[in-house]
């Protein structure tokens, strides 16, 4: 299941990318794939980050008195 959360998460960033260039008026000279290869370690390490962040936010919000 964490390997679909991540595939969709990672089509999520590539719209807000492929968002983000149109809306500066720049032409995208690449598709999805190039996209994954070129930062494909960039994708794992920033996904595992909000994760962390969402896990430390719940255990923060449950473990109040």
């Amino acid at each position: 299941m964490k390997s679909s959360a991540f595939r969709h998460w990672c089509n999520e960033k590539w719209f807000e990318h492929k968002d983000e260039l149109e809306s500066y008026g720049q032409p995208l000279c690449y598709d999805a794939k190039q996209y994954f290869t070129k930062y494909k370690y960039w994708l794992k390490r920033e996904y595992q980050h909000q994760q962390n962040q969402a896990k430390d936010l719940c255990e923060s919000y449950f473990s109040l008195p």
